[in-house]
């Protein structure tokens, strides 16, 4: 993979290109073109390093934190796509798999209801089609920005999985 068609905003390089999905190991390579971005993957590799962290949301630099999740994947049908105006999200399945489902977002897209500024999230009603997917499993990792409207926790033709799940929110 690599970066492209890329614009400077509040100090990050946001990619006008989808969301970067690859190995762990090379999406550090992603990460160096950003001082966040590689904040975010330096706290992601601090944390994977802790043998079996007890923590639901880990306090990072910055305004930057993690979150700790374990949880049983859902059909695509029951889940809503969202995205966060204010964080990137670097999402890492430290064990199971999950589908993530993604779409571009444009301002035409049918809102399921207000922006949560608390929880920097926005929902959309939409289906799954004319969306893109990638399967997260140990080993890779997917960078979303806010541009990109995805529906994580997944499984699809998976079938239902028990998925421990690590998301650094890097704020712009």
């Amino acid at each position: 993979m690599q970066i492209r068609n890329s614009v400077a905003h509040c100090g990050i390089c946001v990619y006008t290109d989808p969301m970067i999905y690859d190995t762990i190991e090379n999406i550090r390579q992603y990460a160096a073109a950003s001082k966040r971005l590689e904040e975010g993957m330096r706290m992601l590799e601090e944390l994977l390093a802790q043998d079996s962290p007890a923590w639901e949301r880990h306090p990072g630099a910055s305004g930057m934190y993690g979150t700790n999740r374990r949880y049983r994947t859902s059909r695509p049908e029951d889940r809503a796509y969202e995205s966060h105006l204010r964080h990137i999200d670097i999402q890492y399945v430290v064990s199971g798999r999950e589908l993530v489902y993604i779409r571009p977002y444009h301002a035409s897209l049918p809102r399921a209801g207000d922006y949560d500024e608390t929880g920097d999230v926005v929902f959309y009603d939409l289906d799954s089609s004319w969306s893109a997917s990638c399967l997260l499993e140990p080993g890779m990792a997917v960078i979303l920005f806010p541009q990109d409207i995805h529906k994580p926790c997944c499984h699809g033709p998976l079938g239902e999985q028990e998925v421990h799940k690590l998301c650094i929110k890097v704020p712009l």
